[in-house]
């Protein structure tokens, strides 16, 4: 049977595009697994995206991994605009500093 060729995604595409085939794939036990895989699969990830925003499955291991890796950026992220501040404050006074230095020469 062709329709056991395509993968997950397309076969649940494929098994929603008209009746006739939506029979088959529900009479098939092969492809109405691997339907059944894939829906939850879908439901997972827009319960996910919706939650989280991205499209990270929510897996022990991935997820705490992704929390850890956010946390991480966001204080990468704050670190990062701390130091861009301490640098344009030390610009700002170094300009002051040399404009001092050449009022007074």
């Amino acid at each position: 049977m062709i329709l056991r060729y395509l993968d997950p995604r397309s076969l649940v595409n494929a098994s929603h595009a008209c009746h006739y085939w939506s029979y088959i794939c529900a009479k098939d036990p092969v492809l109405r697994r691997r339907i059944l895989k894939q829906e939850k699969v879908r439901k997972r990830l827009r319960w996910c995206r919706a939650k989280y925003g991205d499209g990270t499955l929510k897996t022990n291991k991935l997820y705490r991994r992704s929390k850890e890796l956010m946390r991480k950026q966001k204080f990468r992220v704050t670190q990062l605009k701390y130091l861009r501040a301490l640098i344009n404050l030390r610009n700002m006074l170094q300009g002051f500093y040399n404009t001092l230095l050449a009022a007074t020469w």
